[in-house]
């Protein structure tokens, strides 16, 4: 699935204009949904090249990364230093149950041969939420992949893409519950540069949207009925604020009983 040269590829994608716009506002979804604190154990299942693993290391989370590449693993090695760092199978966890305190698989399940049986893994091995990131069959960059499949050959084209309510019914196998999502939408590189669409993309980031680039969803870990909780994001954080800074806004855990937004 990832030929020599693709972890040095996507690294290179990271630095520019779209790509950077796009982890930011990733990563702030993210954080927006978990609230991780520091001390907090986490799983990064799929870690790639360990820049999830990075942020979530710079606010105090005790990471373990996992990956099937090992080109991915060395890449992340780099960037992470004394991180855990495991290679191993999204659908066959090497943890016991309940190992980590919130676990992630963040622009992983795309490329994953069973995503259910790995969202029910990550379940297992996680003891208070988990968080699912993927990119969206019903967007603009979906179309705009399916394009460029037809000239040349790409990553892009061999990945799963899903729809929000396939994550649901993941989510939903996997005995999770309080389901709470977002999306951030796509964002041409050659855009990227112009500071009025990033504010735009900036504004339209976190809602709940079926059409957006990237959706991003997570649960807690509970047993009980599944609850969908459509959430209009609590705090408004800029997509160009520090994470640190970022994370002292946050105040909406995904701990069982300790929602307060809307349902």
């Amino acid at each position: 699935m990832f030929p020599e040269g693709i972890p040095e590829r996507y690294d290179r994608w990271l630095q520019t204009p779209g790509g950077s716009l796009a982890l930011q506002l990733q990563h702030r979804l993210l954080l927006e949904l978990i609230e991780p604190q520091p001390g907090e154990t986490l799983l990064d299942v799929g870690c790639g090249t360990g820049e999830t693993l990075r942020l979530l290391s710079g606010l105090g989370v005790r990471g373990t990364g996992l990956d099937h590449s090992a080109g991915m693993l060395v890449a992340a090695r780099r960037k992470l230093g004394r991180v855990p760092l495991v290679r191993g199978d999204a659908a066959d966890l090497p943890f016991p149950d309940a190992s980590f305190d919130i676990g992630v698989l963040n622009g992983t399940l795309e490329f994953v041969g069973n995503p259910a049986a790995a969202v029910a893994e990550l379940a297992r091995v996680s003891r208070r939420c988990v968080y699912i990131g993927v990119l969206n069959r019903w967007s603009l960059l979906s179309a705009h992949h399916h394009i460029q499949a037809l000239r040349r050959e790409t990553i892009a084209a061999r990945a799963r893409f899903f729809t929000v309510g396939e994550l649901f019914r993941f989510l939903d196998e996997a005995g999770t519950t309080g389901w709470r999502w977002g999306g951030v939408p796509y964002v041409p590189n050659d855009l990227s540069r112009l500071t009025v669409v990033r504010r735009v993309a900036d504004a339209a980031s976190g809602w709940p949207n079926p059409f957006a680039a990237y959706l991003g969803c997570a649960a807690r870990i509970e047993q009980g009925e599944p609850v969908m909780i459509l959430t209009r994001r609590p705090v408004r954080l800029s997509a160009t604020a520090a994470p640190a800074i970022a994370m002292s806004g946050v105040r909406q855990r995904c701990a069982a009983g300790q929602h307060s937004a809307a349902v």
